[in-house]
């Protein structure tokens, strides 16, 4: 039997989809012992199906709204008000309003109540609808609260909540409404309580929002609320607010905003010791539903009643580490230049490849370091270590050194601890500059010989073959001989800022001296574009062709045009070299260029656009003589300072190491990487196998499940769908969040600061990597295949990795939210002569594309000039 009334006591798990997440959860905090919920039930989504079944109206709306983007506003608004008012005008069924009325009777026919929508999507662990849907408060009488269960239903079709369901990737036709009615509290103050910090992410902290009267005016913006914190049942922070108004509910029904006198404005709402008592009784809501909540409240007679609770969904994961005591995280990504969120099999591969211990959370990973900052050499070794590559780690180090009884206390340096010990630092050997030669020609033998082996390999003996190919590349990636010689020339570039800026005051010298740096594979990558370009340019009809199509197979359409078949050549040919690479690339399970060609194509003709014919060897040359004029210069100056022969002779050593070295650090990632998409095509092809079988239903499913995981679904041909479901909402939700530098255990969230003085008043901080000042138009770029660049952009994005590099060579200046002295972009910044910082929290949201700005490499900061 259809139930379109469900009472909070009979409603539970099973029927979870009939009552939406706010009816399911008020319900859940009504069995809770201790916890005061008003009276109340739902009107179920039968009900709410039931009234637009049947209507044929309804339905062509709906078939209108799905064809609608976000930005599609005008529709959208248009749309949303026939929808509306179509539902407003439906009348409600007699058996749905005669189990309203003996629900209504149930409590009381003649109290007030809240009307609050419930949609069948809301308050799912990764997504909160709150805000989305209408409430309304102190409706009185029968015919009211129909109504207003009729609006309800209507504000499952406001502007706002179709857009929040499009760009949340909700179809309309399956978001559904209940409605909970609940009776009305008319209470003496109410607000918010978080059982776990929103701002830091603390999960040891509870932040309380309070104001007076009704909560319509905290949540709706009306009023400023006294803000508390508390901690381990102490009040650890109070914000009194002063509170101009506050809503109260009338007599009659409805609500009024009242004036509030002065001396209540600025008197604190909540009582310490109801403070206290509120935080105690978040704690029982959280333990019931295990998971940190965001809770609605009111007090009311000296009681405090719950009317909402919902998960909190932008908490950044925690890593789960057995280990006892507070731990502290450090960021994988950051280091990596790759903040985005990771699938399982792409964090697999990550994990089997380095031999650090890292925990995966929020799709990324992580490192447990609360080992090295127990003992005072490794401390100081990684905060200087990391400091010196980046600020902001060493800051937010610092600040958890800082954090009062959070850290055990130091051990004793005499104390023997084995797993800290760092020992002496390893004495580097300056390898021979034909080393570089030789490891090149070796790592490609290796991927030579695997694309062959793997070929013949399939089933269980696949994975039995990558896990030792994965040996392999460890060998190739942990080489000595590849070590020293990136080694060689981070030291190099180190040792000339150092002693250059002392013997002759000139900062960051080693950028310039960097600039067309030999045996670079990345820069090569960006300059061999410009190439393709240089192939296309005399095509007008493949120009024309390559700015109109979306075709992701268009390079079998080239082949038709004149000139086609060259810029097929073209384009395969860079495909074969690089085809492998994409943006974020370490993610195994990410989408290749050789995949998808047309993420290519904006490049290209940007590089048309931009430059002239051979713009690569021209630039080459160019950065190769502002090197060479550079270490002339220097050379000259030093000989003329004291001892400035052996000064000169010492640093014209450096300079070769430098230039011998410096751009082989891109090499080992680049072979790492073509192994990566070896495997993947071989696991693609295992996928494909189960699919045919029928236990996979596309051969992506597998990016969800680790490699072991995936292993065992191949031996027994059985698969756990609910698993790669429950992985693919996961993965959803990540990609929302931001990963912190550092993380606590207690969830803490921190970021680090920069510490600097005499920079303009309204400077935007970063750090320095490539020296330089140049002013230009800022180009905000999320997605490299929308990158349509001008020569002389500035450049600004979350993070670079080495298939940002084409789009180096059209800019003139790169800004990072990520980054550090020795990344990717920095390192290809110097060697393309790119003035960048890096490294600058929320760049991409303070800095508006199109503005012009400033960007100041030397000193790291960044001025707005609009």
């Amino acid at each position: 039997m259809t139930s379109y009334v469900l009472k909070f006591q009979e409603t539970n798990k099973s029927n979870e989809a009939l009552v939406g997440g706010k009816g399911m959860n008020l319900s859940e905090c009504a069995k809770i012992q201790g916890v005061r919920v008003p009276a109340g039930f739902s009107v179920t989504t039968e009900a709410y199906k039931e009234a637009v079944a049947e209507n044929h109206e309804f339905k062509q709306l709906l078939e209108q709204l799905t064809l609608q983007e976000s930005e599609n506003t005008v529709a959208i608004r248009e749309i949303s008000a026939k929808i509306r008012t179509l539902i407003q005008n439906i009348p409600i069924a007699p058996e749905i309003i005669a189990e309203i009325d003996a629900a209504i009777m149930n409590i009381d026919a003649h109290a007030a109540f809240a009307v609050r929508s419930s949609a069948t999507a809301e308050d799912l662990p990764h997504t909160s609808f709150a805000g989305q849907h209408d409430t309304y408060l102190n409706i009185i009488g029968r015919e009211e609260i129909l109504r207003h269960i009729s609006k309800c239903w209507a504000s499952l079709f406001t502007e706002r909540a179709i857009i929040y369901r499009n760009e949340n990737h909700f179809e309309h036709s399956k978001v559904h409404l209940a409605v909970v009615v609940q009776e009305m509290i008319f209470p003496e103050a109410s607000g918010i309580l978080f059982t776990a910090d929103p701002i830091t992410s603390n999960r040891k902290s509870l932040a309380i929002d309070a104001s007076f009267g009704l909560g319509e005016a905290l949540v709706s913006g009306l009023v400023s609320a006294d803000s508390y914190t508390v901690q381990e049942n102490t009040i650890t922070n109070k914000i009194i607010a002063t509170k101009k108004i506050a809503i109260y509910g009338l007599k009659e029904g409805g609500t009024e905003t009242k004036q509030l006198r002065p001396s209540k404005q600025i008197a604190q709402t909540l009582t310490d010791e109801q403070i206290l008592t509120l935080a105690k009784l978040g704690r029982t809501i959280e333990a019931h539903f295990n998971k940190p909540q965001d809770i609605e409240w009111c007090l009311a007679e000296g009681q405090f009643y719950i009317v909402q609770s919902r998960p909190i969904t932008t908490l950044y994961p925690i890593p789960e580490v057995d280990e006892p005591g507070n731990r502290v995280y450090i960021s994988v990504a950051h280091q990596q230049m790759m903040t985005d969120a990771m699938k399982p099999l792409g964090l697999s591969f990550y994990l089997m490849t380095t031999p650090a211990s890292m925990y995966p959370a929020g799709g990324r990973l992580f490192v447990d370091i609360t080992q090295s900052l127990s003992s005072p050499t490794s401390r100081d070794m990684m905060v200087n270590t990391l400091g010196a590559s980046d600020p902001l780690i060493k800051d937010a180090l610092l600040t958890v050194i800082n954090k009062k009884d959070f850290l055990p206390p130091l051990l004793a340096e005499n104390t023997p601890n084995h797993a800290t010990a760092p020992g002496k630092p390893p004495v580097r050997n300056v390898p021979d500059p034909d080393a570089v030669f030789e490891l090149v020609k070796n790592s490609e033998a290796s991927i030579n010989q695997l694309n062959e082996t793997i070929k013949t390999k399939s089933g269980s003996a696949l994975f039995d073959f990558i896990v030792e190919d994965l040996l392999e590349l460890k060998s190739v990636l942990f080489n000595q001989t590849s070590i020293d010689a990136i080694m060689a020339g981070m030291d190099a570039s180190a040792w000339l800022n150092e002693h250059i800026s002392k013997w002759l005051g000139e900062k960051n010298v080693a950028d310039t001296l960097s600039e067309s740096a030999p045996n670079n594979i990345t820069s090569q990558m960006g300059l061999e574009l410009l190439d393709v370009a240089d192939v296309i340019r005399p095509y007008p009809a493949v120009r024309t062709y390559l700015e109109q199509t979306k075709n992701p197979n268009f390079l079998a359409d080239l082949a038709y045009l004149e000139g086609g078949k060259e810029a097929k050549h073209a384009i395969e040919t860079y495909l074969e070299k690089y085809g492998m690479r994409c943006a974020g690339e370490i993610d195994l399970t990410k989408t290749r260029w050789i995949e998808n060609p047309l993420a290519l194509v904006p490049l290209i003709l940007s590089n048309i656009k931009n430059f002239e014919p051979n713009a690569s060897k021209h630039k080459f040359e160019q950065g190769e003589k502002e090197a060479r004029e550079k270490e002339q210069t220097l050379l000259k100056q030093l000989e003329e300072l004291p001892d400035g022969a052996e000064k000169a002779a010492e640093t014209k050593t450096k300079i070769d190491t430098l230039r011998s070295f410096i751009g082989y650090r891109e090499y080992p990632k680049y072979g790492m990487i073509n192994r990566y998409f070896i495997y993947k095509r071989a696991l693609l092809r295992a996928g494909e196998e189960l699919v045919r079988s029928g236990v996979i239903s596309e051969k992506e499913d597998i990016y969800f499940l680790y490699f072991d995981e995936l292993r065992e679904v191949v031996r027994t041909n059985k698969a756990d769908y609910q698993l790669i479901n429950t992985r693919e909402s996961d993965f959803a939700s990540y990609e929302k969040l931001t990963p912190p530098r550092i993380l606590t255990s207690d969830g803490e969230m921190i970021s680090g600061q920069y510490h600097r003085e005499n920079l303009p008043e309204s400077a935007i901080l970063g750090l320095p990597v490539s020296s330089g000042v140049v002013e230009g138009r800022a180009r905000v770029i999320l997605n490299m295949e929308k990158a349509d660049l001008e020569d002389g952009d500035i450049l600004v994005t979350a993070f670079t990795d080495p298939s940002w590099t084409p789009a180096f060579v059209s800019i003139k200046g790169l800004i990072t939210e990520v980054g550090g002295l020795m990344t990717h972009g920095a390192v290809i910044a110097r060697e393309y002569g790119l003035p960048a910082v890096v490294g600058v929290e929320n760049a991409t949201k303070i800095i508006k594309d199109g503005a012009r700005i400033r960007i100041n490499g030397t000193e790291g900061y960044i001025e707005l000039l609009d």
